[in-house]
């Protein structure tokens, strides 16, 4: 068992609250980083650690690289800030372009937010807000999976899957949620090359929940989501659409600009 590590003198922790830490622990072993390059952080006592997480996939092409630097300190010198109510700057609508012809076809429109969790709780609300606007206003039923991250918003938790997450706001969660069974499974997938084989019976869950719903709406319930990605109905019909909510995390593993790609 380590020593405890002293809490830096220059340093006062008392103030700001770790999430996903335990805090008292932590003020007992800090970890402080103190410098990053490249993709290693250099911590309080001059170790140089990997970033594994890529900065909490905040800096997928690593970290000080100074033409990211002197692209940012040229934007700041031009504009630091413009505020997206009832007006934009020519570089937001330049980059939303480019996002636009990267995309799958059929995804050409681009809201910005300030993170993952915040972009979650945005297209659920556009989702539930589209159909009520096109007279659905039934359509409000999510489908996430279980032990599946959704982001640290209320909408998001609520289509989450993680119990921990969970738990504590209970009442506070969406209601007209449900959640399938999770796929991964270690004695079955432990030697899988590429998609794995084992696993195409817990879609069955799906058209069990969907058939629940449809003896509920008289037999006009309908699941208008795959497992991969998220496609719209084209459907006037008074029904409940299911939606399987997804995250792209894995775009950079796949060799992709969007998972989603590889499933539509």
């Amino acid at each position: 068992m380590t020593a405890a590590l002293k809490i830096p003198a220059s340093i006062d922790m008392s103030a700001y609250w770790l999430p996903y830490t335990p805090n008292r622990y932590f003020h007992q072993h800090p970890k402080v980083m103190q410098s990053a390059k490249g993709a290693y952080y250099y911590d309080d006592h001059g170790r140089k650690l990997f970033d594994g997480l890529s900065g909490l996939w905040c800096s997928p092409l690593g970290h000080a690289d100074p033409r990211i630097g002197a692209a940012i300190a040229k934007q700041y010198e031009t504009m630091d800030y413009c505020p997206a109510f009832q007006m934009a700057s020519e570089a937001t609508f330049t980059l939303a372009s480019r996002i636009v012809k990267m995309a799958p076809k059929g995804l050409d429109k681009v809201f910005f937010t300030n993170s993952g969790s915040e972009a979650v709780d945005t297209a659920l609300k556009i989702a539930i807000g589209y159909h009520r606007v096109m007279g659905n206003a039934s359509r409000i039923r999510m489908i996430g999976r279980d032990r599946s991250y959704h982001g640290v918003g209320i909408g998001g938790i609520s289509v989450g899957g993680m119990v921990a997450n969970r738990k504590m706001f209970a009442s506070m969660m969406m209601s007209g949620v449900d959640h399938l069974p999770h796929t991964y499974n270690l004695s079955q997938m432990a030697f899988s090359r590429g998609q794995p084989t084992w696993g195409a019976h817990l879609a069955d869950e799906l058209e069990k929940i969907v058939a629940f719903f449809s003896v509920m709406s008289n037999g006009n319930s309908k699941a208008c989501s795959s497992t991969f990605g998220s496609h719209g109905c084209n459907d006037d019909r008074p029904e409940v659409i299911i939606h399987i909510l997804r995250r792209d995390y894995n775009a950079g593993a796949s060799f992709l600009d969007f998972t989603s790609k590889r499933w539509i």
